[in-house]
C-alpha cells in the first residue's frame, strides 16, 4: 500500500473504510426491512383471512340456527303439517296458519341474522312463504329447478343446492335446503330454502388491494 501514490492510498482507504462497510450495512438493512415487511404483510393477510372466516362462520351459524329452530319447534311443525297441502289461501283457517308461520319467521328475523339471508318455506304443493316482504317472482321462477335438487330423504342435513339465476340482469343467489320431515307420515311436511346472494360472496372473497408483495 505504501508503494501507491498518495491519491491512490486515499482511494483504497475510502474503499476499505467507507464504501464497503456502507454497502454491507445497506444490504443488511435491506434484508432486515424486507423480512419485517413480509412478516407484517403475512400477519395482515392472516388477520384478514380470520375476519373472512369469522364472517362465513357467522353466516353458517345463522343458517343453522334458523333451520334448527324451525325443525325443532313443536307448534311450528304442527302449523306446517296443517299447511302442507295448501295450494292457495281458500279459507280463513288457511290464512290463520299462513300468518302463524310468518310470525315465526319474524321471530327468527328478530335474531341478528345476516341481512343477506332470505328464507322460504315450500310446502308439498309448492306454496311459498317468504321470511320477508320481497317479490316472490324470482324464487317462483326457479322453484321447480331448486326442488329437483333437494333430496327429500335427507332431513337431518343442510343441503347445498348451488346457484340459481335471478333473471332480469340481477345477481344470482346460492341456495341451501333443509327438509322438514314428518316421521309418522314418513314424508316431508315442508322444505326450507335459504338464499344467499352471489354479491355477498363476491364482496367477502373479492381481491384486496393492500398486502401485495
Amino acid at each position: 500500500m505504501f508503494k501507491f501514490t498518495y491519491y491512490r492510498r486515499i482511494q483504497v482507504s475510502f474503499l476499505l473504510l467507507i464504501f464497503i462497510p456502507l454497502i454491507a450495512v445497506s444490504i443488511i438493512s435491506f434484508v432486515l426491512i424486507r423480512d419485517t415487511m413480509v412478516e407484517k404483510l403475512q400477519l395482515s393477510n392472516d388477520n384478514f383471512l380470520n375476519v373472512m372466516i369469522d364472517e362465513l362462520n357467522k353466516t353458517i351459524d345463522d343458517v343453522t340456527f334458523a333451520s334448527h329452530f324451525i325443525v325443532n319447534d313443536t307448534n311450528f311443525r304442527a302449523n306446517l303439517k296443517s299447511f302442507a297441502d295448501t295450494e292457495r289461501l281458500n279459507s280463513y283457517q288457511d290464512y290463520v296458519h299462513f300468518t302463524q308461520i310468518q310470525d315465526v319467521f319474524s321471530l327468527i328475523n328478530s335474531k341478528p341474522l345476516n341481512n343477506n339471508i332470505r328464507m322460504y318455506l315450500v310446502n308439498r304443493k309448492h306454496f311459498v312463504i317468504s321470511s320477508g316482504t320481497e317479490n316472490l317472482s324470482v324464487i317462483n321462477a326457479n322453484l321447480d329447478k331448486l326442488m329437483s335438487r333437494v333430496n327429500i330423504h335427507e332431513p337431518e342435513t343442510l343441503q347445498w343446492l348451488g346457484m340459481a339465476d335471478s333473471g332480469s340482469g340481477k345477481s344470482s343467489s346460492y341456495y341451501i335446503a333443509r327438509v322438514i320431515y314428518d316421521s309418522r307420515e314418513k314424508r316431508q311436511v315442508s322444505v326450507l330454502l335459504i338464499s344467499i346472494p352471489e354479491s355477498y360472496f363476491n364482496k367477502l372473497l373479492g381481491p384486496v388491494e393492500f398486502g401485495k408483495v
